[in-house]
């Protein structure tokens, strides 16, 4: 990494290198928290984001540290999770109102992931978080 610096500061590996600064990990406790009440700090969450986000957030490894784009892959994962409408890991039916609902539905909670990064997210994470959703959607 040649002349930079890495950091840990309040949950989050900040690196520093050539005067620019990189998000690298952070731990997903609180984050889990928010998506589990995201009426508490979003206004407007329509029933399906809330379901959206509550199994979001039980997805989410207690205690983990996930780079902006492993968080990106468990919001995904959770779509297609949702879609099939089974648990990956033990293959039972998941109790989710979102379960059969057509991919129209899916594609509104996709593009609502950056306003909720917005209120779960310290600001610099939910940039980094942003800026490679922006990628995504230019490609």
């Amino acid at each position: 990494m040649g002349g930079g610096c890495v950091i840990f500061f309040e949950d989050v590996w900040l690196i520093f290198e050539g005067g620019n600064m990189t998000v690298f990990a952070l731990n997903m406790n609180e984050a889990k928290e928010r998506l589990s009440h995201l009426g508490w700090y979003m206004s407007g969450v329509s029933d399906a984001l809330s379901a959206y986000a509550e199994y979001l957030s039980g997805r989410l490894v207690k205690d983990a540290e996930l780079l902006p784009e492993e968080f990106i892959l468990e919001c995904e994962l959770a779509i297609m999770d949702l879609k099939k409408g089974r648990d990956p890991f033990t293959d039972r039916r998941i109790d989710n109102t979102l379960c059969g609902c057509p991919d129209m539905v899916f594609a509104i909670v996709w593009r609502e992931i950056p306003k909720i990064v917005d209120v779960i997210f310290p600001a610099d994470y939910a940039e980094e978080v942003k800026s490679i959703l922006r990628e995504l959607s230019e490609r």
